[in-house]
């Protein structure tokens, strides 16, 4: 029959929604813009399993929110994680922060260089647009 095998530990946040970001980074990149934007009142905490499974769920079902939260997480790594305005920075700093986006080494290095391409696409048409 052999030794009982331990229970399977469920996962407390994963990936979800258009841009498969966890809750973690979402409150994160939240709790960041809050914070220099002075508005305090709305902090979240990881560690509150209402509030993470709250942003969890918005995560997967307003894909308005999850595209916006993509934005400002890729800001918030930008300018926490490099040091620099994606708004003001040049083209090897922006595919740097696309990587990350996508984790470390070579495959994210990869990846960023691709999704660089799909950047300046839509930077050509919101600029089209006066959407600056």
């Amino acid at each position: 029959m052999g030794r009982p095998q331990p229970p399977i530990v469920m996962s407390t946040d994963s990936s979800t929604g258009l841009g498969q970001i966890f809750a973690r980074t979402a409150i994160n990149a939240i709790n960041w813009h809050n914070y220099i934007n002075g508005t305090n009142e709305s902090i979240c905490f990881y560690n509150d399993r209402r509030e993470r499974f709250e942003i969890w769920d918005r995560l997967r079902t307003d894909n308005e929110f999850n595209i916006n939260m993509v934005a400002l997480v890729l800001q918030h790594k930008a300018i926490t994680d490099f040091g620099f305005n994606p708004m003001t920075d040049f083209s090897d700093e922006i595919k740097r922060i696309l990587a990350r986006y996508n984790g470390w080494g070579p495959a994210a290095d990869r990846n960023g260089i691709e999704l660089y391409v799909y950047f300046r696409i839509f930077e050509t048409f919101n600029n089209s647009r006066g959407c600056e």
